[in-house]
């Protein structure tokens, strides 16, 4: 068997067992209650968005901790022309837009 029918083959039982598994619930899944249902009450929710706050507050301070220290770096060793000082600049600023968008989504 080549490695592409081999693969072929793989692929075709992976997605058959993945599509049975969505499809349907075992007849007892273990969970002691009946039904499939999810079950979401104010206690859930309010605990979800106290962490999410907390977590929003986090990224807010410790993701920026090492930016005024970055910032130096990067001037420093554009200063003595290194090529790594707007390298590491542009990775600043992509790690600082990372950060908003994940504070953002909080």
């Amino acid at each position: 068997m080549s490695f592409d029918e081999e693969w072929s083959a793989a692929r075709a039982t992976a997605t058959a067992g993945v599509t049975m598994r969505l499809n349907q619930v075992p007849a007892d899944p273990g969970g002691g209650g009946g039904g499939g249902d999810l079950e979401l009450t104010q206690d859930h929710i309010g605990a979800i968005g106290s962490e999410a706050y907390k977590l929003h507050t986090r990224l807010q301070t410790d993701g920026k901790h090492a930016a005024t220290a970055t910032a130096e770096a990067a001037g420093a060793l554009t200063k003595e022309a290194f090529a790594s000082g707007a390298a590491l600049l542009k990775a600043n600023s992509a790690w600082e837009s990372q950060v908003k968008t994940l504070v953002a989504a909080c």
